[in-house]
């Protein structure tokens, strides 16, 4: 978190970077809480969006969890109460896409608290869902 309030980048302000901080420091697990200082600082639009966009973040980092960028083309539906991804994996079944699902199911949690809806996802390779 040091290191990015701390960068100099033109034309985000020293608030933008604190969010910026703040999404990196619980992208990879805990709650924003108004219980930690630099997130209570935030007024409540900025709070909201930082859970958001860890929200989010936790979700792609999931679906890449080795890094090595295998899913292709990705579509979304949703409707009032579920959020369905639907992934096209470049290297066909594969251990990636389950243990992409796998990772999804541990780090959804935040997603389907913020946005209210359950999340499913599935590969275009067959993996399966990681619904319900």
């Amino acid at each position: 978190m040091y290191l990015i309030r701390n960068m100099e980048l033109v034309g985000v302000t020293n608030s933008e970077l604190m969010m910026i901080a703040l999404v990196a420091r619980y992208h990879s697990g805990g709650m924003p809480s108004v219980k930690q200082k630099e997130f209570s600082r935030l007024d409540s639009e900025k709070r909201t969006t930082v859970t958001r966009l860890t929200a989010l973040l936790r979700i792609g980092d999931a679906l890449d969890r080795e890094h090595r960028a295998r899913a292709g083309n990705l579509s979304i539906e949703f409707d009032k109460d579920q959020v369905w991804l639907h992934l096209e994996c470049l290297s066909g079944k594969s251990p990636d896409s389950m243990l992409a699902l796998w990772a999804l199911n541990h780090k959804k949690e935040l997603f389907e608290k913020v946005f209210r809806r359950t999340l499913n996802a599935d590969f275009g390779d067959g993996a399966g869902s990681s619904g319900n």
